[in-house]
This record gives C-alpha cells, sequence and structure tokens, in this order.
C-alpha cells in the first residue's frame, strides 16, 4: 500500500474531534476506529491517479472500513478536508477543559504499521484519560497527536509522564517520538 501513497496523502484518525467527524461525515458514530480517511491521492497526471485509485480500492477491498474508500477530485471537498486538518489543533485549544495545557506531540511508526500504530496510540491514549485523536502523514508512518493534560496538578503531571514513559515503550521498538510543541 505504501508504493500507492504519497507525501500529499493525510490520515486523520478517530475520533479527531466532533467538528472533524461532523463535516466529513455527519453519520459516522462517536469512536468509530481510526483510521478513518486517507483524503487525498497523489500523482503527476490523471492517468497515475486513477491507476493509484483504482490499486487502493483493490487492496482495501477486502478490509473491515468503517467507511468505504473514497477519494476526491472535487476542489470544494479538497479545500474542506485541509481546513479540517490545519484546524484540529486550533480547535483542540478552543475545546480543551480550563486549566489544561495543550501539548502537541509527533510520532514515528514503520508506514505498513500505521493503522496498527494509530490504533495503539489512541488506546494509550484513552487508556491514560486523554481523547483519542491521530492525524499524520500517511506514506511516512507520521502521526501528529495532543493532549491536554492539567500541568500545574501534581497528579496529572504525573498520569502525563506515565504517559510519555509507555508512549516512548510503544515507539521503541519501531518507531520515534518528538515533541514537536510545547504546552500553551
Amino acid at each position: 500500500m505504501r508504493k500507492l501513497l504519497t507525501p500529499h496523502v493525510k490520515l486523520i484518525g478517530r475520533p479527531a474531534g466532533p467538528v472533524q467527524d461532523d463535516a466529513i461525515d455527519p453519520g459516522l458514530a462517536e469512536g468509530t476506529p481510526a483510521p478513518l480517511k486517507d483524503d487525498l491521492a497523489g500523482g503527476d497526471s490523471r492517468t497515475e491517479l486513477d491507476a493509484a485509485e483504482a490499486k487502493a480500492t483493490v487492496l482495501a477491498a477486502d478490509a473491515n472500513l468503517v467507511h468505504p474508500v473514497e477519494f476526491t477530485r472535487d476542489e470544494d471537498k479538497i479545500e474542506l478536508y485541509w481546513k479540517i486538518r490545519d484546524g484540529l489543533p486550533g480547535v483542540a485549544g478552543q475545546q480543551r477543559p480550563d486549566g489544561t495545557a495543550l501539548v502537541i506531540e509527533d510520532v514515528c511508526f514503520p508506514p505498513d504499521r500505521i493503522a496498527e500504530g494509530t490504533q495503539d496510540l489512541e488506546d494509550l491514549q484513552s487508556k491514560h484519560g486523554f481523547r483519542p485523536n491521530a492525524a499524520g502523514h500517511a506514506a511516512y508512518g507520521n502521526l501528529h497527536f495532543m493532549i491536554t493534560p492539567r500541568l500545574a496538578d501534581q497528579g496529572d503531571r504525573e498520569r502525563h509522564a506515565a504517559f510519555v514513559f509507555l508512549l516512548e515503550e510503544l515507539t521503541r521498538p519501531t518507531g520515534q517520538l518528538g515533541v514537536i510543541g510545547q504546552p500553551t
């Protein structure tokens, strides 16, 4: 599948937030597992795009998907998907509980493990009381996510530290961990 993906393919895992959910597909239930959608396909020509879409559709035919494979060349939809992607940190910052910090992190998994890595990450977030979320660059196995610890609270700092320790364990054998943002 990686051979079909380009640097322009974006993965938005679920649930990244109610605003994203409603904009992409209001009929999907809260808590639908990730990954939801690769919203853009790459290629240098219409023929290459057609071929990549056909191959991806065949590869996904037997997958247990919560939403059918979908590609678009509709400029309005593409613009909407980019706005959703670009707006996720702002929405998360506005929706975070009072007294919490917005921490943006970045992890990498081998591209052939991106779906498994996304699910493992979201499971770890849930286990530590953070809302599961992930978005990234599917072709490179790169995921961005946000958490909202209460850094003024000792117990929450300990929860955050435990989360980061296990996140490092999760990514150590196969990936990388790197903070790309600081608490705000």
